[in-house]
C-alpha cells in the first residue's frame, strides 16, 4: 500500500471543495431560475444546461489526481507515476483517463442535443 503524503492530501482536498463550492453555487443559480421559470419548456432549458455543466465539470483533471499532485511536488515524470503504470499516462489517447474524459464530453454532448431542443413544445393529453 502507498501511502499518501498529509500536503498531498490537503491539496487535493482543497481543490475538492473549490470545486464543490462552485458547483453548489451553479447550481443554486439554477435552482433559483427554475423556481422563477412558469413553463415546462423553460424548467426543462434550465435543467439541461446544469446536467451539461454538472457532466463537462467532473474532478478529473491533474488538481484533483493525488498523483499528479505529487507529480508537481516533486517533478517526478509521469513515466514513473504508480497510477500510470496502471491506467496509462493520462497524456496517452488510451489511457483510463483519457476514455473518461472523453466519455463525459460525449455524454455532455449528448444532454446538448438530445435533452431539451429549442422549440420542443410539452402539452398534456387534452391541454391546448
Amino acid at each position: 500500500m502507498m501511502k499518501i503524503k498529509e500536503e498531498v492530501k490537503e491539496t487535493v482536498i482543497k481543490n475538492l471543495k473549490g470545486w464543490l463550492s462552485e458547483l453548489n453555487m451553479k447550481i443554486l443559480t439554477h435552482i433559483r431560475e427554475m423556481e422563477k421559470s412558469d413553463t415546462m419548456e423553460r424548467f426543462m432549458k434550465i435543467k439541461k444546461s446544469l446536467l451539461s455543466y454538472y457532466v463537462r465539470n467532473i474532478p478529473i483533471s491533474a488538481s484533483y489526481c493525488p498523483f499528479c499532485v505529487l507529480k508537481r511536488k516533486e517533478g517526478m515524470p509521469c513515466s514513473r507515476c504508480p497510477y500510470a503504470k496502471i491506467h496509462g499516462e493520462c497524456s496517452s489517447f488510451f489511457s483510463d483517463y483519457h476514455t473518461i474524459r472523453d466519455i463525459s464530453i460525449l455524454l455532455a454532448n449528448e444532454i446538448d442535443r438530445r435533452y431539451f431542443k429549442e422549440g420542443e413544445e410539452y402539452l398534456l393529453e387534452g391541454e391546448k
